[in-house]
């Protein structure tokens, strides 16, 4: 602190804790001008008499010998500028579940939903322990329910896992068929702190808004009997959007394939199936996608999707002269 030019010990003040952020702004106090003050406390506990006590030794000139007492006899502005950067906010401890804990029939995601996660936070799975486990794991094997070997595995009942690092975090039960059946958990991790936000796009060219959810067939889902090409033929996708397969888990499944494979019913390893019953996939790439299930002859009985994913789509407004603006030709 004594870097900032300002002896908080003259005063009679310990330096602040270093939990909280604090800015004061002093202009012109002896000629009883307006006294801007901005004060951004973030604190386990709030020490308001310490902070009052500055600011009044301050603002009426109590310390005569520092910024007050030079202040006035000069009659010149006084500015004088505390800052105390802190660290984050206390960090969070999250009960997976809240009271149902970590155990079958449960919407994990829908339960993380709204939820934050920043680095420092904890993560704890309660559950009985042999009845289930935890595993970390990646994308594909979060979604493919491919269970890692069983030394990997949480098993105490009680699992605390700290969320150390920022990004994607996946986690699994990797008892017999519970991932399976929808005991599993996807969260996004956020760090600590932000870098500058970038600009904003230039005002010429605007991004396309949110990505759309397309549940494939709609109320029908993912089945025999229906055409999904007369389905998609009104549609229009575009990278960020999301097709839901909806299914009976074990009737069907779900293969990203290639335009032969699409074309001639080649049904593709078993392990690259998407079998969950809900498979959600993003379309994170411009041009041509199809999907067919693998299930005996499902592909030949025509269940199977083609459709073409556009790029984002932009809007360039027409261009101003003056303060008219010349309408598009017709």
């Amino acid at each position: 602190m004594a870097a900032l030019g300002f002896p908080f010990g003259s005063i009679g003040l310990e330096p602040l804790p270093p939990q909280q952020r604090t800015i004061i702004m002093i202009q012109d106090k002896c000629s009883s001008l307006i006294v801007l003050m901005i004060l951004e406390i973030y604190v386990r506990v709030t020490p308001g008499e310490q902070v009052r006590q500055l600011i009044e030794n301050v603002i009426l000139g109590k310390d005569e010998g520092h910024i007050g007492g030079q202040a006035c006899a000069s009659r010149r502005r006084a500015s004088a500028t505390i800052a105390a950067l802190s660290t984050p906010a206390t960090a969070k401890l999250f009960t997976v579940g809240d009271d149902k804990g970590w155990t079958l029939n449960f919407d994990y995601q829908a339960w993380a939903k709204d939820k934050i996660f920043v680095v420092g936070d904890k993560l704890v799975f309660k559950y009985a322990a042999g009845k289930h486990n935890v595993f970390r794991v990646n994308g594909t094997v979060f979604q493919e329910c491919i269970i890692p070997p069983i030394n990997e595995a949480l098993t105490s009942g009680y699992d605390v896992i700290t969320l150390a690092t920022p990004g994607r975090k996946w986690y699994i039960c990797g008892v017999g068929k519970h991932c399976e059946y929808g005991m599993k958990l996807f969260i996004n991790v956020l760090p600590q702190s932000y870098p500058s936000p970038p600009p904003p796009p230039p005002p010429s060219v605007y991004p396309a808004p949110s990505g759309n959810v397309f549940v494939v067939g709609d109320d029908k889902g993912w089945t025999l009997n229906f055409d999904y090409q007369a389905w998609a033929m009104g549609k229009k996708f575009y990278v960020g959007d999301k097709l839901v397969f909806r299914y009976p888990k074990g009737i069907h499944n779900v293969f990203r394939v290639d335009g032969t494979s699409f074309q001639q019913c080649i049904i593709p390893a078993a392990y690259e199936a998407l079998t969950s019953g809900y498979d959600v996939i993003a379309l994170q790439t411009p041009g041509r996608k199809w999907y067919i299930c693998g299930v005996g002859k499902h592909c030949q009985m025509g269940l199977k999707l083609f459709i073409n994913v556009l790029p984002y789509p932009t809007y360039v407004p027409p261009p101003y002269h003056g303060t008219r603006k010349l309408a598009p030709p017709s």
